[in-house]
């Protein structure tokens, strides 16, 4: 959509929006080629209810915002703001329960405000900017419960793993994050 007047020649805005949701579609299964009625008598039912079909969603909000203002035929002002916030399940699939799986946040939010004079020749341009972005995973894990079935194959026991289930436990996950302003000016002749 266009830049809209707010005053005619003088002061415009622009808004835009966009909303994306997605959803990956697996399923949870017991590891080790055990069928589930063999092993649901031996865990926990709040276990076993997490076989089966499940998701791994995907959501983003992205948004922009400008703001025109000329107030002088030598002067322009703009205002400017982005965003973006994305939230996520990863993980989700095989012998890795949903409550195992890990959540992703990604936000990212960030003005600008630019001031433009012009006169007998020369231009000066100040822009005030500032960032502020945050990418982690779990910043708070929970521990993670390891179901595993051992049979004997031959002489040697094997080590099948069920189900995990409970959090992503410990040592995983990570957080970037930085902000920051700045201020620059340019001047040309």
């Amino acid at each position: 959509r266009a830049i809209e007047p707010i005053i005619q020649d003088m002061l415009h805005f622009f808004v835009t929006f966009e909303r994306k949701t997605l959803s990956e579609q697996n399923v949870v299964f017991p590891g080790g080629g055990v069928a589930e009625g063999t092993i649901a008598p031996l865990i926990p039912a709040s276990v076993t209810s997490q076989f089966g079909p499940t998701t791994n969603p995907f959501s983003e909000d992205l948004g922009f915002a400008k703001l025109d203002y000329e107030p002088t035929e030598a002067d322009r002002l703009e205002l400017t703001a982005k965003l973006r916030d994305e939230r996520s399940l990863q993980g989700a699939a095989g012998q890795t329960a949903a409550s195992a799986a890990s959540h992703y946040k990604n936000d990212d939010t960030r003005f600008m405000l630019l001031w433009t004079h012009s006169w007998q020749g020369m231009l000066n341009e100040v822009r005030v900017t500032h960032q502020s972005t945050t990418s982690n995973t779990n910043a708070a894990p929970s521990p993670q419960f390891d179901y595993f079935y051992y049979p004997v194959v031959g002489n040697t026991t094997v080590n099948d793993p069920i189900i995990n289930v409970g959090g992503p436990g410990a040592g995983v996950g990570f957080r970037y994050a930085q902000s920051g302003t700045g201020v620059q000016d340019d001047f040309t002749f």
